[in-house]
């Protein structure tokens, strides 16, 4: 069989393919096809056109990726395909080979724009001009000798469409790197190189190697210049998420007009949401009044009311942001192919509601969702089981019921089902992101003491997957632990801040720390104090309860239903170990919903689950042990007995730091400037 990136390299050029070449049918592949000596019949043609395979046989592979190499005289290579994307175009030069093409998706993870901007072409647009661009390759490659400049330029365009048309960032990058080789002076060789830094960071590889490289060849080029600013503030706002110099560099690469249309509207978005993050609501009120003042087809308006909506929801201005979401919704009514886009835009605005406490405009919004796409079931059911705590209905035992019964039914079938960025997930990362939507559910069932209705079906799906086997789903029986007495003195941790406005109080043994509602374990700058434990260590906390946490974002939602988004409210944190500079472990308890227990590992940025529980609203005992070669994580409502909810196997070192910290709970973000979150009997044991 041939491998699953294979499958998908071949599916995603055949479909290119029969897109650019508007003759094609089923019924000329299938003869083709029975004159190269192996018939494909018409069936399994149509299944690989309309992405229903996931693994195809060696010959089926085989015979696709001739005719596309035949198709596409020799541009593409069945080599290419067959090898899972490891090798390229020929460039007449020999090839170029060793470039990493990984599936091309339009949910790269990191890309920071994953929705259609004002600067997307329309589908029927950057398809010919791929056709356009492709027969004008064939026919220079074919002439002797080729002209380099020509070639360059083909080579570029091609990257830019599929780039900035198609999304396919992984193929762009390739042909940026085929044009590189035709280069004979500095300018052209600096901006493929910023192209190639922004393909980068689509892809989570590093940028800022090119963008140096860039610059120090061009430094006087204003384009040049711009360039480096707008991906910079990109790189920024994803991956360090200083926003302070997000917005630096966004407005730096903003005034210069030799910056590119789709890179203008990339960096504006980040802006917003920077602007946005930050609650600096004057300058985003500007940044308003141009960006609506500078476009005028409805799709682009409808998408810069989306962007807007975004942004003023994320700096607190909840009403701000209904107006530009209803605007965006109106706008999109009218338009033809906006399903998805409308369906994206109904959900946010049911979360929005939601963040208010305004119940019955939320469900008429993810009803909505729910029926224009079905990509966001998950994510909708999910925020509907959140809409049953603002009303306990009459017949709310009957109601959750059937609704949690949907969500068990959509997540089970999860292994196949779709959600962003599948085709990176492995079954059991897959699986992950649709459980971490369990808390709201298991909220309802356990205010009924059905939580085994829940449970059952789900871990009879997790046993049933070898990737899922042994992870920890739901809280098991409560162990016996011997109870730590001992700490390190509160002087001897170090302190790291992880951004503005964060700070801490310790008052008789009790740490409170304040931080801003959206930093986070994604780049592990969430506020933090740490100690040396090395390799075998101990460390446990108590954090509030949920029930205070519930209390504190109802007022928090009538505050900024009242149009007043500031204060103070409880927010979730945990446990977190650190070895070296890529790699954590957590245990945190109220981040995605009051109640909830998550435990998971990440590595260079990526997650990797362990395990998660639900305990009510009481405070909760949080506890992390090393021992040597392995990680365990702990939690319960007692210091005496506690449940295992996961282990990890690491090799940790005398260098390895453990650390309680603090991160808002996914409702605060919205509703509220800063959260704080409480620990007391703060206990370490080393060695």
């Amino acid at each position: 069989m041939a491998s699953q990136r294979t499958t998908h390299i071949i599916c995603q050029h055949l479909r290119q393919l029969w897109n650019d070449g508007p003759g094609l049918t089923l019924e000329y592949t299938e003869r083709w096809t029975a004159r190269q000596g192996q018939r494909l019949s018409r069936q399994s043609i149509s299944r690989a056109l309309n992405g229903r395979v996931t693994r195809m046989r060696d010959a089926t592979a085989a015979q696709l990726a001739k005719f596309i190499e035949c198709h596409t005289r020799g541009v593409i290579s069945s080599e290419f395909l067959l090898g899972g994307g490891n090798d390229w175009l020929n460039a007449g030069n020999g090839a170029i080979t060793g470039i990493d093409v990984r599936p091309p998706t339009r949910h790269q993870p990191g890309a920071g724009n994953s929705r259609q901007t004002p600067a997307s072409k329309p589908a029927e647009t950057w398809q010919m001009s791929i056709q356009t661009h492709l027969e004008s390759l064939w026919q220079a490659r074919g002439t002797s000798p080729c002209n380099p400049d020509l070639l360059l330029f083909l080579y570029q365009h091609l990257g830019d469409e599929h780039l900035w048309g198609a999304q396919e960032y992984a193929i762009a990058g390739a042909y940026y790197e085929t044009a590189l080789t035709y280069t004979r002076s500095a300018r052209p060789r600096s901006l493929l190189l910023c192209r190639i830094a922004l393909v980068n960071h689509f892809t989570g590889h590093p940028s800022q190697p090119h963008l140096d490289k860039a610059v120090s060849l061009a430094p006087d080029d204003p384009e040049v210049t711009a360039w480096d600013s707008g991906v910079r503030a990109l790189v920024s706002y994803v991956q360090d998420q200083d926003f302070d110099q997000t917005i630096q560099l966004a407005e730096r690469a903003l005034k210069e007009p030799a910056l590119i249309r789709e890179l203008h509207f990339l960096v504006l978005r980040m802006l917003l949401k920077a602007l946005g993050k930050t609650r600096r609501v004057t300058a985003l009120d500007r940044q308003a009044d141009m960006l609506l003042g500078s476009v005028s087809a409805p799709a682009d308006l409808a998408t810069a009311h989306e962007m807007l909506g975004t942004a003023y929801a994320a700096a607190g201005c909840v009403h701000k942001a209904l107006s530009h979401i209803r605007s965006g919704l109106e706008l999109y009514s009218t338009l033809e192919n906006q399903e998805s886009d409308q369906a994206h835009l109904h959900m946010f605005a049911g979360s929005v509601y939601l963040n208010l406490g305004d119940v019955y405009p939320a469900r008429e919004h993810l009803k909505q969702c729910l029926l224009q796409d079905e990509e966001y079931t998950i994510h909708t059911l999910g925020l509907l089981c959140k809409s049953w705590i603002h009303d306990h209905l009459p017949q709310g035992q009957h109601w959750a019921r059937r609704l949690v019964e949907s969500l068990v039914r959509t997540i089970v079938a999860a292994g196949a089902y779709y959600v962003p960025d599948a085709e990176y997930m492995n079954t059991q990362q897959r699986l992950w992101r649709c459980f971490t939507r369990l808390g709201a559910a298991e909220r309802i069932l356990h205010h009924y003491g059905l939580s085994s209705h829940l449970h059952r079906p789900l871990e009879a799906a997790a046993n049933a997957s070898e990737a899922l086997r042994g992870l920890v789903w739901f809280a098991g029986a409560p162990q016996e632990r011997a109870v730590l007495r001992d700490t390190l003195p509160f002087d001897d941790w170090t302190w790291h801040a992880g951004g503005p406005r964060a700070r801490f109080e310790i008052d008789a043994g009790r740490i409170t720390i304040h931080a801003a509602t959206y930093r986070g374990i994604v780049r592990m700058n969430m506020p933090r104090m740490t100690c040396v434990t090395g390799s075998r260590f101990a460390m446990q906390a108590r954090i509030h309860g949920a029930g205070q946490m519930v209390r504190d974002t109802l007022r928090c939602r009538q505050h900024a239903h009242a149009g007043v988004a500031d204060g103070t409210a409880l927010g979730g944190g945990g446990i977190l170990m650190t070895l070296g500079e890529r790699t954590a472990i957590r245990i945190s308890a109220h981040v995605l919903e009051p109640g909830e227990v998550v435990c998971e590992m990440r590595q260079h940025g990526q997650p990797r689950p362990l395990g998660r529980g639900f305990f009510g609203e009481e405070p909760l005992f949080l506890r992390m042990e090393g021992h040597g070669d392995r990680v365990q994580l702990l939690a319960g409502l007692s210091a005496a007995s506690l449940s295992v909810l996961g282990t990890a196997k690491v090799e940790l070192s005398d260098n390895t730091t453990t650390g309680i910290f603090a991160e808002a709970s996914m409702d605060l973000q919205a509703i509220t400037a800063e959260a704080e979150t409480v620990f007391d009997q703060v206990r370490v044991e080393i060695g």
